[in-house]
């Protein structure tokens, strides 16, 4: 074990010893009320775990409250976006240094300057997903740290603007991977390609792709609280209205054309509503009142199997003469047909998807069924296939989706 292992271990053995201080120093400040609380806390002061907040007063270090947020998944309100430009310019200034010693052609501090790389990338890496992992767990619970509407629409603006920036050290983190992609090639320095490139490169659309989807979450959100807002404004209005006329009679109907009223204007038909219980209360009573009126259940009924359709095929019918005749699917026969009218004198493009509609005896058969089956069968020189996409701006796809194939027999 080397110095650097039994010192870690060291560490972790003084925080297990007076772990409860630790959790205590999580929710607030620690005071030495005691000799043996006194020795402790100076103790963790010593290792670092704890630093000076007030006269005899210590709270955790901030980094070590930061790891066990992480863990807990528990994030106080307004709790910013990790930064990555600060380490970004870092691993800028790494990678230069890494060339110039790669020009000069000397072996001197290039394993210390790539191992300081390499955790640089890392750390970039690690804060991207935790920026990802807090704000799923701030969106999921719908800003729970903060109580009131008010507070809930100051917070979605907040990380609004915070996903915007970090956007833009998304875009500087894709610029300096392709940079070091085209000087590495040039420099020699391969494997640095290549660690950026699994590390960052090949993550980035994943990353971006999942901020994009929490921005338009915290703008719907936004849209949505304005809506409520507006219309708890209202209601507010009216209720004060009501309570300095308490006397009021209330509105007449005469003149009033009952049958076109307004919704409004009708009192709403109760409902009768269920009690339901929380699965999700953690209760100890609760859980077990849920285990006995599930024990109590019957056991569900199986599902009745479902045959599937039988696949049409081609029949073969024994007449009594001897004579086998086989008999084609339908798909097979409205095939046969299209191409008997693309062979006609004056014959243009025709349409796959107009021909089915017109053709009864497929209309149970899925369109895009029919034009995948088309198209395999009409590929070769005797025919030209055009097949119409509809566009999509916007969206990165793998297929590209079509609603029709225009057929041509080639004149050869």
């Amino acid at each position: 074990m080397t110095e650097r292992s039994d010192q870690v271990e060291k560490l972790l053995g003084v925080l297990h010893r007076h772990s409860e201080l630790v959790s205590e120093a999580f929710d607030g400040e620690l005071t030495g009320v005691t000799r043996q609380r006194a020795k402790a806390i100076e103790s963790l002061f010593e290792a670092g775990a704890l630093k000076p907040y007030d006269e005899d007063t210590y709270r955790l270090n901030p980094r070590l409250r930061e790891f066990i947020a992480d863990h807990l998944s528990s994030y106080h309100a307004y709790q910013s976006l990790r930064g990555v430009s600060g380490t970004l310019r870092q691993a800028n200034a790494q990678w230069r240094e890494l060339r110039r010693l790669k020009e000069k052609g000397t072996r001197r501090n290039v394993d210390t300057i790539l191992a300081a790389l390499d955790e640089s990338i890392a750390d970039i890496a690690y804060s991207i997903e935790h920026n990802l992992a807090m704000l799923y767990v701030l969106l999921g619970s719908q800003f729970g740290n903060v109580v009131g509407l008010q507070a809930k629409i100051a917070q979605n603006a907040y990380y609004a603007a915070q996903v915007v920036s970090f956007l833009r050290d998304m875009e500087f983190i894709r610029r300096f991977v392709e940079r070091v992609d085209d000087e590495a090639i040039a420099s020699g320095l391969s494997g640095v390609r290549t660690l950026i490139s699994r590390r960052l490169g090949s993550r980035l659309l994943g990353w971006t792709g999942q901020l994009k989807d929490a921005q338009a979450a915290i703008t719907r959100r936004l849209f949505d609280a304005r809506r409520m807002e507006a219309r708890l404004k209202n209601l507010s209005n009216f209720a004060l209205w009501l309570d300095r006329n308490k006397t009021t009679t209330g509105w007449g109907f005469e003149g009033v054309d009952l049958q076109n009223a307004a919704e409004a204007l009708w009192r709403p038909e109760r409902i009768k509503v269920r009690p339901q219980p929380d699965v999700g209360d953690s209760d100890v009573l609760v859980s077990e009142g849920l285990a006995r009126i599930v024990g109590a259940l019957p056991p569900p009924k199986p599902e009745p199997k479902v045959k599937p359709p039988p696949v049409p095929q081609r029949m073969i019918t024994d007449e009594d003469d001897g004579v086998v005749i086989e008999e084609e699917a339908p798909h097979e026969r409205a095939l046969r047909e299209f191409i008997t009218a693309l062979n006609g004198p004056e014959a243009g493009y025709q349409s796959l998807a107009s021909f089915k509609r017109q053709y009864p005896e497929i209309a149970d058969l899925d369109e895009g069924a029919w034009l995948m089956y088309g198209f395999a069968q009409l590929q070769g020189p005797e025919y030209r296939l055009e097949v119409l996409s509809t566009p999509i701006s916007g969206v990165f796809v793998l297929n590209e989706p079509f609603y029709d194939i225009l057929v041509k027999r080639e004149v050869l």
